[in-house]
């Protein structure tokens, strides 16, 4: 593999960035490291978001802007562009293009932040064991039925969201609700601060999809698709229940 940019980085520090925009051009979304053949071809440059040696000129024109470190040789003031992208973003060098990548590499640093907050908390097994039990239980011998609170539901997927969507959020709602808050008040008794943990996950992973923008149909897909990878496929016709019930629950879709 070739130079891997103009700026003398660490293999490690390489890696991160690379993993960090997953392999693509964060602003034209072209491969950084395309395969030709048999041959990989290393596109990728570690641009400086602020400049690491400033003109006056550019000491000026960014006098005011906020700063992901001071220190521009620091991991949070690089990001991997191609090199088109790269000598684009630096000629010129304008406020709003600098505004533009500081808010791009700011969402980067939050997703990363979020993933690592996933490594260190196991929730997979609590997950799994929930949906185990969720698909015995058998709603028509529960004569409960959440009615009185599903209004929120249809005021919180009124700003986009598809009317099937929203009402198979309202039909798990009603069925399902009540039954998932009994299990997981029970998970909170067997194991102090768990239920709290996982809402607070869900909770996070809603708010970097809406960092980026996503319908509300787009986010109930993905939660249903997060959820399924992390019990491992092996409830995927369950995992759309816990999606509403978190809807209802205000991790996701906050009036």
């Amino acid at each position: 593999m070739g130079q891997t940019s103009r700026i003398k980085i660490d293999k490690y520090e390489y890696a991160e960035l690379i993993s960090e925009v997953d392999g693509l051009c964060p602003l034209c979304l072209e491969k950084l490291i395309p395969i030709t053949g048999d041959q990989r071809i290393n596109m990728s440059q570690a641009a400086h978001i602020y400049p690491h040696s400033p003109t006056e000129e550019e000491i000026e024109l960014l006098k005011d802007v906020p700063r992901l470190s001071e220190d521009p040789e620091k991991v949070e003031n690089l990001i991997m562009l191609c090199p088109n992208c790269h000598y684009k973003f630096d000629h010129p060098r304008t406020v709003e293009g600098y505004m533009e990548l500081y808010y791009l590499k700011q969402q980067l640093i939050n997703r990363r932040k979020v993933k690592e907050y996933y490594k260190k908390h196991d929730i997979e097994k609590d997950l799994v064991s929930l949906l185990n039990w969720l698909g015995t239980v058998n709603i028509e011998s529960d004569l409960r039925k959440l009615s009185y609170n599903v209004m929120n539901v249809h005021q919180k997927m009124s700003r986009g969201a598809s009317n099937s969507i929203k009402q198979l959020v309202i039909r798990d709602v009603r069925d399902y609700y009540l039954p998932i808050h009994d299990a997981l008040v029970q998970l909170e008794q067997d194991f102090p601060g768990k239920s709290d943990l996982i809402a607070k996950e869900v909770g996070l992973f809603y708010s970097e999809l809406m960092a980026k923008g996503l319908s509300q149909d787009s986010i109930y897909r993905t939660i249903n698709d997060w959820l399924d990878k992390r019990t491992y496929h092996q409830h995927t016709y369950l995992t759309p229940i816990l999606t509403a019930y978190y809807i209802q629950n205000c991790e996701v879709f906050t009036l």
